[in-house]
């Protein structure tokens, strides 16, 4: 993109070296600068954490689609490799685990790591089938 908005500033003589038509590119270059000076790799980018496999997948397709047409294969082949990881069955698992680790505090990943989650989710299921069993055994007071 440098190198096209560099030669965008140059005169038609100048020009003429590198393209067929110097007054057609700085026109169509013009129309399209403020575009090409904020175009750059970020859109390129996955974030952290990573999207879903859905969503990833999605994401290489579309990228891919683009970058062939201009960037190195080992560009779209790492591309390629992105979108294959998706189908990997750990792929959403360590996905989660980064998830976790940015949204979670290190007092909450503490609770993970000593087990105090898992006997929170199990008191609270313990209470949830308590009431189940109450409300099976107790009928609404509209039906007595």
């Amino acid at each position: 993109m440098v190198k096209l908005l560099e030669y965008a500033d140059y005169s038609n003589s100048k020009l003429g070296h590198y393209v067929d038509d110097p007054a057609a590119f700085q026109r169509c270059v013009a129309a399209n600068e403020t575009y090409l000076d904020r175009l750059d790799a970020a859109s390129l980018t996955v974030g952290w954490p990573p999207p879903s496999a859905t969503d990833l997948r999605w994401w290489a397709d579309a990228a891919e689609s683009v970058v062939r047409r201009f960037a190195p294969e080992q560009t779209v082949a790492s591309l390629r490799t992105v979108r294959r990881l998706t189908y990997d069955g750990d792929y959403e698992r360590l996905r989660a685990a980064a998830v976790a680790r940015v949204e979670l505090d290190e007092r909450e990943r503490e609770r993970l790591r000593n087990g105090a989650v898992t006997a929170d989710l199990d008191a609270a299921r313990e209470a949830r089938d308590l009431l189940s069993s109450a409300l099976e055994d107790y009928p609404p007071l509209e039906d007595r």
